[in-house]
């Protein structure tokens, strides 16, 4: 059993082993110990694999009041190795209002080859649930046979107000606060530059019983690039005071936006679907709105320096030469990675200049969000291979560039160190003379041949050169056809295995794994992203790509039915058992795709 990061590797197996086979030998006799001389001779092999685990869980906080809230990120990142028995931290004493997930692979190149590395990042807002020293026991996972277990947590709970500042309550901004439900969208401002941050919140107030949420319509956000912070796929009700009135008050969404452009831009109304109880045998159904909202967003101010604008936002910037010493022909990496907050999809790296000697190959970019804070931030890396062509000491230059700080208001000037790079002769390069030597010593006349020639109607080439014109002209006919539908057919038969696979896992995660899997395949075939889309929109790209209205109807009432089901309060959940029956049908009804 391990805790937090480890390594296992056999690179002292064979010693191990060896000192065994003595001991066996005289204990269990022949066959032991030649068992254990065969481990011995498999352990080289075994201590190539080497896995590599990090499984840390931490709190944004260690102290806070009972009205608050803490946040719990779990990260397990794991190189080389096949994960299993994955279970998050448990936290008894503490309810659960909000979880996200993230996940994301890379791959690493080296001497060894090609290293997987995937990371998976949980973030769950915990509300407690009584005073005093509260414990959030360790989560586990089984990597290759081994057990990783995070650490231990404690929370210090008061009945006042914590030291450290919470987080900020909704601020009601809707004028419709007579009403038993209303729905209301905040801002954490109203005024920011091009590409800053604006946490945009939609919450619901009521004051009477819901017993279903059958749908939930978000803000339309032209102008802005979207990163999502918390999705509840649960709705749980905390209390608040409005006017003198109490309402439970649910979290449905939490987003930053990132504005494009500057101007006025306007945020469009939330609006929700409720079922309430009138009475204990009777319900209603009520249909609320948000009010529109309206975002000024100025332009950024012009720079003093004459340097390329790396993004927007508050970022620290650091660069890696791995190896500093090399033989000619085998890979470096370098490698630039930002990391803060602020938009990553907008940062735009430094251009690495063309370094004589040096052939560099084109960069590979990966992203690590991070929004344990309530804010959109994390990492984001560039790597670019280089190969030494010959021998030598080679200069990495420093590399700079602006991000405006919102902050601040001001430009802030980001720098590397420069790097240095010692190349060495490798074995290559000093057997390459000679080869160039030989390859200049050819025979000084072809050798006599007496075999009479063949008509050329009996070589073998003969008849392929005669059918060639003819599969061209085949080929160019049938490929094209082929590469438009390949890509969609595989894409189907994978979203349906993989929803067997969700089946077979948890049959009860249907709510869930239904409309991603859905809304993946759509987004594939239609060639935009179809989760979050108005239903009128989503049926009117449905109906230009060809789709029945049966095959349209079936399939909006299956996402329909699960938003219900994921917004329905715990008690009221159902239980529905051809969800996923409905949904492979709905796959295979859609005219396009194919794949059947």
């Amino acid at each position: 059993m391990r805790s937090g990061r480890g390594k296992k590797a056999c690179s002292s197996s064979a010693r191990r082993i060896a000192r065994g086979v003595e001991g066996m030998s005289t204990r269990t006799g022949r066959s032991g110990a030649l068992a254990l001389l065969f481990g011995a001779l498999l352990a080289p092999w075994l201590a190539r694999a080497e896995v590599d685990v990090r499984f840390t869980a931490r709190v944004d906080r260690h102290e806070v009041s009972l009205d608050d809230w803490v946040t719990l990120t779990v990260e397990l990142e794991v190189t080389g190795g096949s994960i299993r028995d994955f279970r998050l931290p448990s936290a008894p004493d503490f309810a659960i209002r909000s979880q996200s997930q993230s996940d994301h692979s890379s791959f690493q190149f080296g001497s060894g080859g090609a290293r997987r590395t995937r990371t998976r990042t949980y973030t769950l807002i915990l509300e407690p649930l009584r005073e005093g020293v509260l414990r959030i026991e360790p989560g586990s996972v089984v990597v290759d046979g081994t057990t990783y277990r995070t650490e231990a947590l404690e929370v210090r709970v008061q009945g006042g107000p914590a030291r450290a500042p919470a987080p900020p309550g909704p601020q009601v901004t809707s004028g419709r606060r007579h009403d038993d439900v209303f729905v209301d969208v905040q801002l954490d401002k109203e005024r920011a530059h091009a590409g800053e941050e604006i946490v945009l919140t939609v919450w619901l107030y009521a004051r009477v019983d819901i017993t279903q949420v059958t749908s939930v319509e978000l803000p339309e956000l032209d102008g802005f690039w979207v990163g999502e912070i918390a999705n509840p796929t649960q709705l749980s009700a905390r209390m608040q005071v409005v006017d003198g009135v109490p309402y439970r008050v649910y979290l449905l969404s939490r987003k930053a936006l990132f504005p494009l452009r500057a101007g006025e831009l306007e945020i469009g109304p939330a609006s929700v679907e409720v079922a309430v109880a009138t009475h204990p045998f009777r319900t209603r159904t009520v249909r609320r709105s948000s009010s529109p909202r309206v975002v000024e967003v100025v332009p950024l101010p012009p720079a003093k320096e004459n340097l390329p604008l790396g993004g927007v936002g508050a970022f620290r910037l650091e660069s890696r030469l791995e190896p500093s010493r090399a033989k000619v022909g085998d890979p470096v990496t370098f490698r630039l990675r930002v990391e803060g907050k602020g938009n990553l999809g907008s940062i735009a790296f430094p251009t690495l200049p063309e370094i004589e000697g040096l052939r560099a190959f084109e960069p590979t970019v990966t992203e690590k969000v991070d929004v344990s804070d309530g804010h959109y931030g994390g990492s984001k890396t560039q790597e670019v291979v280089l190969v030494p062509r010959r021998e030598g000491v080679f200069e990495i230059p420093s590399l700079a560039w602006l991000v405006f700080d919102p902050t601040s208001a001001s430009y802030r000037r980001l720098q590397t160190e420069p790097h240095r790079l010692v190349v060495e002769g490798g074995e290559a390069a000093v057997a390459a003379a000679p080869a160039r030597m030989d390859a200049g010593l050819g025979a000084l006349r072809e050798p006599m041949r007496l075999d009479a020639p063949s008509r050329i109607w009996r070589r073998p080439w003969y008849a392929w050169a005669l059918a060639a014109p003819t599969l061209l002209l085949v080929a160019a006919l049938v490929l094209p056809r082929f590469r438009r539908g390949g890509a969609v057919v595989v894409d189907r038969r994978a979203i349906l295995r993989e929803l067997e696979r969700a089946r077979r896992a948890d049959e009860g995660s249907w709510p869930e794994a239904v409309p991603r899997l859905l809304h993946r395949h759509l987004s594939a075939v239609l060639g935009r992203e179809t989760a979050g889309l108005p239903r009128r929109d989503l049926e009117a790209l449905l109906a230009e790509a060809g789709a029945s209205r049966e095959a349209i109807a079936g399939l909006v009432e299956l996402l329909e039915a699960c938003e219900r089901e994921r917004y329905a309060p715990a008690a009221m959940r159902g239980s529905e058992t051809r969800a996923w029956e409905r949904a492979r049908a709905c796959l295979e009804a859609l005219p396009f795709g194919g794949g059947r």
